[in-house]
């Protein structure tokens, strides 16, 4: 009798152990549960931080305006010589009429960093200012003045002869189009000015390059230059009509 209760008593005491260790390792798969669920929890507030991040960066970007010039082209009508005035870093085409001038002034690797679409005649001297033309002075050479830019256009004999009638950019801005046409393709001037008969209307957009480099540019509602430092479009009209345009965009 008494072996019979000494059994059951070591029995009772076995099962008590196995509960109190199960209880146990349920208490640290529970902890490890709570642990990797804060965990997760974390990495997905990092998540919505990053994405919150992203939304802060404007995804309205415009374009900057180019001409179907190859660099195939620039390469075959390039000239190595120098005038006593020239376009120096730029090489001028002409339509097929020869009334119209694209001037493309280049930077490292055919880069475009300004391009001007003008009339070849009877140019306002606030538009003639801004055409590349440089005149070669001992050596040197240095921006032509306005005089100098109207002598040389008047006579200028255009040998890059293009078999087209008109120069139309990539946003379908040609000479003759109307003012509506062009606040409609780049939004509201930031500039408007007169001069006599013309007016002129300029538009300044920032760069997306420069909101990755710097994160404290200005705030704007327009839109970010895109793959550029900066985008700036300068148009002439006289009587609603484009009579000259330039657009720079700035180089690294």
């Amino acid at each position: 009798m008494v072996k019979l209760m000494l059994i059951v008593f070591l029995l009772i005491t076995c099962i008590s152990c196995e509960n109190s260790s199960s209880n146990s390792n349920n208490k640290v798969i529970n902890e490890s549960i709570t642990n990797n669920k804060n965990l997760l929890d974390t990495t997905a507030n990092q998540t919505d931080t990053t994405s919150t991040s992203k939304k802060l960066i404007s995804k309205n970007k415009i374009k900057t305006d180019n001409f179907n010039i190859s660099d195939k082209l620039i390469k075959k009508t390039i000239k190595k010589d120098f005038n006593k005035i020239d376009f120096l870093d730029g090489i001028c085409f002409t339509n097929n009429t020869k009334s119209e001038l694209l001037i493309i002034e280049l930077g490292t690797d055919y880069f475009r960093n300004k391009i001007v679409l003008v009339y070849k005649n009877n140019l306002p001297d606030k538009l003639l200012k801004l055409i590349p033309l440089y005149s070669k002075k001992e050596n040197t050479s240095i921006p032509s003045n306005t005089k100098e830019k109207k002598l040389f256009l008047d006579n200028f004999i255009p040998k890059n002869i293009l078999n087209i009638d008109h120069f139309e950019s990539a946003k379908k801005i040609k000479l003759g189009i109307n003012k509506d046409y062009a606040i409609k393709t780049y939004g509201k001037p930031d500039i408007i000015e007169q001069e006599n008969k013309y007016e002129i209307l300029k538009w300044r957009f920032i760069g997306d390059i420069v909101e990755k480099i710097n994160k404290t540019i200005p705030k704007t509602n327009k839109p970010l230059a895109l793959n550029s430092f900066g985008y700036e479009v300068t148009m002439f009209f006289k009587n609603n009509k484009l009579i000259g345009m330039i657009l720079i965009n700035e180089m690294p």
